[in-house]
């Protein structure tokens, strides 16, 4: 699975800001499998990814364990921090959605 750039060239999905608290924040692209559709997720520089399935599950009622999340055709664990995956502004991050109805036991 390759990097997704944006084909509209805008600048919007990746750009760093700062809160007035100090922390950063990132819109995040993603690519919804289940979808067919792209839809941004504003989140915390020192969030997981783990918190960041939960902003999903949140958001779009896609529970957390039937995500799995792909940036540079590598697999994103929940423990990594958004920060340490170092994405690229104006790429998109694969959101590949399981179908299967229940957890894994």
């Amino acid at each position: 699975m390759n990097m997704v750039k944006e084909a509209s060239g805008r600048d919007s999905p990746a750009e760093w800001s700062e809160p007035a608290d100090g922390g950063a924040t990132l819109a995040l692209r993603l690519r919804l499998s289940c979808s067919a559709r792209d839809r941004d997720l504003r989140v915390g520089a020192r969030h997981t990814i783990a918190h960041c399935k939960a902003e999903l599950h949140a958001q779009e009622g896609i529970e957390p364990w039937r995500q799995r999340w792909f940036y540079g055709g590598k697999l994103l664990a929940d423990r990594l921090l958004v920060e340490e995956a170092k994405i690229t502004p104006g790429y998109v991050v694969q959101v590949i959605v399981s179908t299967d109805p229940h957890p894994p036991s």
